[in-house]
């Protein structure tokens, strides 16, 4: 049964904010770009800044919002392309290994994890990391 175990079949609603206000180039530089977008939902502001520069492949976001929403929570999620059968995160006294592979129910339900302060997807040669320095 890979993939019946989703956050919509656990009984968890989903949605994804689309109501973008606004897109601002901040800074336009020789060496970087500083975008703003302006999101809202219901209440609720986000204000997002995403950095982009020249000499590496990083993007840095800058977020700032006033949640306003009772009992919803706000998750993040960023598709990439990456091919691995595991990730690993940050978790309080060490890291984890989580499989990115839906083969067994088991798998299926471990789709959300914690990742404290950083979360790791990589193959040889080639990969991603999430860092955060707030929760």
């Amino acid at each position: 049964m890979p993939g019946s175990l989703s956050p919509s079949t656990l009984g968890l609603k989903t949605e994804c904010i689309e109501n973008l206000g606004s897109i601002t180039v901040m800074k336009d530089g020789p060496l970087s770009v500083c975008i703003r977008f302006i999101w809202r939902y219901g209440r609720s502001r986000i204000v997002e800044d995403l950095f982009a520069y020249v000499h590496t492949s990083r993007l840095d976001f800058h977020v700032v919002m006033d949640w306003q929403e009772k009992s919803k929570v706000l998750r993040v999620a960023f598709p990439v392309d990456v091919r691995s059968t595991v990730a690993r995160y940050d978790i309080q006294f060490g890291s984890i290994e989580r499989p990115t592979h839906k083969s067994t129910s088991w798998d299926a339900a471990k789709f959300e994890v914690v990742g404290h302060q950083w979360a790791d997807l990589a193959k040889t040669g080639f990969g991603v990391a999430l860092l955060n320095d707030c929760r």
